[in-house]
């Protein structure tokens, strides 16, 4: 079965590639660092029902913090510094001044699909074939497991170094359940095999139970804490699945079951994303971070007690898959990944050699995007984001041409019927390549739509993973602009004509 994340809310992987994130360390300097945070206004101010309101610093930190989400997506502390999933298939390893580095975790070269770091300075991920991995501390590959959940996502226990998988929410198959299907899968220390973990909810459309059962997973000693991806709960529970509390705020997007319906003639899967990740602030105490009105709409920030489940504090954020970090005190800051890139997306890859043939009866190759920069745009008819985003990537063609810049299609359907009848109706000049269904084993990509923006000379500088948002658009714009001038000649080289 194909990973297909179409629905009317999905949660787009969105994401540039980024870089210099935010502090991890300095922990142990709280004394020192407090009498600064006492000057910046109250971190959390009162509010009614005993909810405090979080006041979220959008002034850069001047102290160490801990960096809780990338673009929505959360990131581990490790022994020291904190692994975050990059967006595009990499880890970024967050040191303690405000700088990143690629963490050297290569998985034959496989996309990178959750990371988690341990204590003991050792690194688990799981890749894009959905194996789960462990590292050492220097980057040697140290065992490979099969997971028995299609595609996971990995958290691993600080207090006793126990590995927990728990169903990715931004990438999970439609697929019958098998006849035992655990909630999570738990892999003990010295041991060598995962073991299952409470039993997944099957929902009436069975071949949904992966989208029923994604979420968020945190594992702290004798205590799990679940907040299922479509669901308005919170949920703590033993490390043998027996539930300890549960936790409802009333948000208006949840979904007791996930549905297909037809729309138009086509199957829909009828969900809303609602929670979209948790982790702990320094100061112990759980966040979780959803979209209680659809994405990318806005975010909310709950504060919560992981021993009872209570709702602390809340705050609305503008959006949905913030770029989020705290320090010791508790205050939040909000960081804008534009300000923490590094220039081209790290070091660029070249570009797979291309052979295809184009919609308009010629073929696309490799030696033909040489020159000038080229976003290539990869997305299927099926794909409920990539059909909504061609629209406007088509006008950025056109917007983009008198620059020399190009925007092409990667589409990557089978049967290439349904992908002209859709750019014959919505976009009949967009140039297109079809892939017949093999473009995810040629580029590796984790999910569509994928965008990549390939330099004049070949070599892949930046990604954007999921449906482009109005942000990622303009970062296309930028990057396209910074790329054009890169490869400008100075006066003194100018042709004269």
């Amino acid at each position: 079965m194909e990973d297909r994340t179409a629905g009317r809310r999905t949660r787009p992987a969105v994401a540039v590639v980024l870089a210099a994130i935010v502090l991890a360390v300095g922990w142990h300097e709280r004394a020192a660092l407090l009498p600064h945070a006492a000057l910046r206004p109250p971190a959390r101010l009162s509010g009614p029902d005993g909810v405090a309101h979080i006041a979220i610093d959008t002034v850069a930190p001047a102290v160490p913090v801990r960096l809780l989400w990338l673009t929505g997506r959360p990131a581990t502390p490790g022994r020291d510094d904190v692994l975050v999933e990059d967006g595009a298939g990499g880890v970024l390893a967050v040191t303690g001044s405000l700088k990143s580095s690629f963490a050297s975790l290569n998985p034959g070269g496989d996309p990178v699909a959750a990371v988690a770091a341990a204590a003991d300075g050792s690194t688990w991920l799981v890749d894009g074939r959905g194996r789960l991995l462990q590292y050492s501390p220097r980057g040697m590959l140290l065992r490979t497991l099969v997971p028995s959940l299609p595609v996971s996502s990995v958290t691993v226990d600080p207090a006793t170094n126990s590995v927990w998988l728990v169903r990715s929410s931004s990438r999970f198959t439609y697929r019958l359940p098998g006849e035992v299907s655990p909630l999570f899968e738990r892999l003990v220390v010295g041991d060598s095999v995962l073991r299952p973990v409470g039993r997944a909810q099957v929902p009436e459309h069975s071949i949904l139970v992966d989208l029923q059962n994604a979420g968020h997973l945190l594992a702290r000693g004798d205590t799990v804490w679940f907040a299922p991806f479509i669901r308005d709960e919170v949920i703590a529970m033993t490390a043998t699945g027996d539930t300890l509390w549960r936790t409802v705020r009333h948000l208006p997007h949840t979904t007791v079951e996930p549905r297909f319906e037809l729309v138009g003639g086509n199957a829909v899967v009828d969900y809303h994303a609602v929670n979209l990740g948790l982790v702990f602030e320094p100061n112990g105490r759980l966040l979780v971070l959803s979209t209680p009105t659809g994405m990318p709409d806005g975010g909310r920030l709950d504060e919560l007690d992981p021993a009872t489940g209570r709702v602390l504090a809340t705050a609305a954020l503008a959006n949905a898959l913030p770029t989020l970090a705290a320090d010791v005190t508790g205050r939040i800051y909000s960081i804008d990944p534009l300000h923490l890139l590094i220039p081209g997306g790290g070091p660029a890859t070249p570009l797979p050699a291309i052979d295809l043939p184009m919609a308009d009866g010629s073929r696309l190759h490799g030696s033909g995007l040489r020159g000038a920069p080229t976003v290539l745009n990869f997305w299927a008819s099926w794909c409920g984001p990539c059909r909504r985003e061609l629209p406007a990537l088509d006008s950025l063609r056109r917007e983009l041409a008198s620059s020399g810049a190009r925007v092409v299609g990667m589409n990557d359907d089978r049967d290439t019927v349904a992908a002209r009848q859709f750019l014959a109706k919505v976009a009949p000049g967009f140039p297109t390549a079809f892939g017949l269904g093999r473009l995810q084993e040629q580029f590796g990509y984790l999910g569509l739509p994928w965008t990549l923006l390939v330099s004049g000379d070949g070599r892949v500088v930046e990604r954007w993973v999921g449906e482009l948002t109005e942000q990622n658009m303009r970062e296309i714009r930028l990057t396209v602009a910074m790329e054009l001038r890169r490869t400008e000649p100075s006066d003194g080289h100018r042709a004269h004509h």
